[in-house]
């Protein structure tokens, strides 16, 4: 690239030497940029001395500023090597010129910054603007972007973008801890609903007991209790004490519900007009326990019954549960009357097509 030119005063003005090295980043000369922002002819020694009084090793700006420069040798008669810096370069060096220059530079930038961080949006049309202007500063800062990574050991070019996803991760963190909590307040809700109900069991248990007592007065008041009132006693114990049929008992009268009847299996196929054998009854009353333990989630209760001339527990059902009584006695008849597979398929056979 030949030699280029920027100029930060007017078109008649004073030009920065500059030109691009080999690697493809424009560098300006140090000397004439001092001189040129602050406001000295730009042959004046100000901006050599300046930029020597940095870069002493006394100056708290020594390291970065040597880090910024480059050493360049300007093509022309009696050029000599002179310190020079990119465009992103200068930018640093404004800030640490010192006096009303770094002063005003200082003030745009924050001023930038804080309309970037604000998310004021009106920075949109004049990003956009500078996308699409051919104008040589425009230009010359895509350039720079592009070539020049950001100089010496400070901020990365993506260092707002990190900064920026940082808070988004911070947000999102919060916002987790947020649900985390809402866990948490769901789980001792129900911690505190699986206590209460621990305590209404407890007290109902209680309840039970006390009216376990009441009706062993009332069966049996002056305290003599032979086999028949144990099994009358245990039968409606069983009977009250399942869950869906709570034991109720008021001033020494037991409660007459009427679906709190205990039934049977055979008094059931008789009022319906079925007979089986005992052995059937039996394999029923298997399909039965299925039948009651896929509706309640629990198995039926239990009562002594005599059974063939013996005392054998039994399987407790009552008048609210007929229906599947019912249905367990009507589908093994079904199953037991129907044709076997090998008179299935001579009927079908028989039938023809």
């Amino acid at each position: 690239m030949n030699i280029l030119s920027l100029s930060l005063t007017n078109k008649d003005g004073p030009a920065i030497r500059g030109m691009a090295g080999t690697d493809g980043v424009e560098r300006w000369a140090v000397y004439d940029f001092v001189n040129l922002v602050c406001d000295k002819n730009i042959k004046d020694s100000y901006g050599r001395i300046t930029f020597t009084r940095l870069t002493n090793d006394m100056s708290e700006f020594a390291n970065e500023a040597r880090t910024l420069c480059l050493s360049w040798k300007f093509p022309g008669r009696g050029q000599q090597e002179t310190p020079t810096m990119s465009i992103r370069g200068l930018q640093r060096l404004l800030m640490i010129l010192g006096g009303k220059v770094a002063s005003e530079y200082r003030a745009l930038v924050e001023t930038t910054f804080t309309r970037v961080m604000a998310g004021d949006r009106s920075l949109i049309k004049i990003i956009e603007s500078n996308s699409v202007s051919n104008s040589a500063i425009n230009m010359t800062f895509r350039e720079a972007l592009v070539n020049d990574p950001s100089p010496g050991d400070g901020p990365k070019d993506d260092a707002l973008d990190s900064m920026t996803l940082a808070y988004q991760n911070e947000d999102k963190a919060l916002e987790l801890r947020k649900r985390k909590l809402e866990v948490d307040i769901m789980e001792l809700a129900y911690k505190k609903q699986k206590t209460d109900a621990h305590f209404e069991y407890e007290n109902k248990q209680m309840q039970i007991q006390k009216d376990r007592l009441e009706f062993m007065k009332m069966v049996s008041p002056h305290g003599m209790i032979d086999d028949q009132v144990r099994m009358m006693f245990k039968d409606t114990m069983m009977n009250q004490m399942r869950n869906d049929s709570p034991l109720q008992i008021t001033n020494g009268e037991s409660n007459n519900n009427p679906n709190n009847k205990v039934i049977t299996l055979s008094s059931v196929a008789s009022e319906i007009g079925m007979r089986f054998t005992s052995d059937e009854l039996k394999r029923i009353g298997k399909n039965l326990k299925n039948i009651y333990v896929d509706k309640y989630g629990d198995n039926p209760g239990r009562h002594e019954q005599s059974v063939d001339g013996a005392v054998r527990m039994v399987n407790l059902y009552t008048k609210r549960d007929q229906d599947m009584m019912e249905q367990a006695l009507r589908d093994f008849h079904t199953e037991k009357h129907r044709p076997s597979r090998n008179i299935r398929t001579l009927q079908q056979l028989w039938a023809g097509p």
